[in-house]
């Protein structure tokens, strides 16, 4: 997901347009080099949650992709 995604909402509510099965606890930031596989799609319902927001899949291992882990 992108950071302007889930500015300003709680826990709960990115858990919500995700479908997430947990709460999510922390953010970082992905730096996904040039030719890199991934997989956009539409996030379907699971986990009693409706979904329909955009998700990313990286297909290819990408070591140190993800830096700048803070809590939400």
């Amino acid at each position: 997901m992108k950071a302007e995604d889930i500015k300003g909402l709680t826990p709960k509510q990115i858990q919500q347009k995700y479908a997430l099965p947990n709460l999510p606890t922390h953010r970082s930031k992905a730096t996904i080099p040039e030719g890199t596989r991934i997989r956009i799609g539409k996030v379907g319902p699971n986990f009693g949650f409706k979904g329909g927001n955009i998700q990313f899949e990286l297909l290819d291992r990408v070591e140190d992709a993800f830096s700048n882990i803070k809590p939400l």
